[in-house]
């Protein structure tokens, strides 16, 4: 029965960040900063694929894309197509995230993000929405690099204070 519970709880802290990504992604910025606006749910996407594979993968990035692009107004399977081809990516990546190390993990986000913004350029064009191509476009890149390294830190100590507290295993 324990460990029944563990499992639900551990998927509903997991769920719980992706709902709260959500919530931070509708919060508007001011026209000045909105060029610094991170993809919260890309991020939480990259960090969940590495620390628990087993509960979020394909389908989860296929719901978070549909859920994505029904609030944010674009086409409906833009950014699910985009979620899908960078989670496919980042799984391929875990065996060598673990033996090489976080730099190159940071680097692969870094990748992975700009292989997801070239994703939705693409496909914005064929919906004739502009997407302008200069160093505004490149910018949320790095926030959400940088956004990642402070959430992949925040969720393994929040995976280790879980496990020391309660005995909740959350991921590997």
């Amino acid at each position: 029965m324990r460990r029944i519970m563990s499992k639900i709880f551990a998927s509903i802290v997991v769920y719980l960040t992706f709902l709260i990504g959500f919530i931070i992604t509708t919060i508007p910025w001011d026209a000045k900063f909105v060029f610094l606006r991170p993809y919260w749910i890309l991020a939480l996407l990259l960090v969940w694929t590495v620390k628990d594979p087993r509960r979020v993968g394909y389908i989860t990035a296929l719901v978070l894309g549909v859920l994505a692009d029904s609030i944010s107004g674009s086409q409906l399977g833009e950014h699910a197509i985009a979620f899908l081809i960078v989670t496919f990516l980042n799984r391929r990546f875990i065996p060598l995230y673990n033996s090489i190390g976080y730099l190159f993990q940071f680097i692969c986000v870094i990748l992975f993000t700009f292989v997801y913004s070239i994703i939705i350029f693409v496909l914005e064009l064929f919906s004739y929405n502009f997407i302008k191509f200069d160093l505004e476009f490149f910018i949320p890149i790095l926030t959400t690099a940088l956004f990642w390294a402070w959430l992949m830190t925040a969720v393994s100590f929040m995976q280790g204070w879980l496990h020391r507290k309660f005995r909740i295993k959350i991921g590997k």
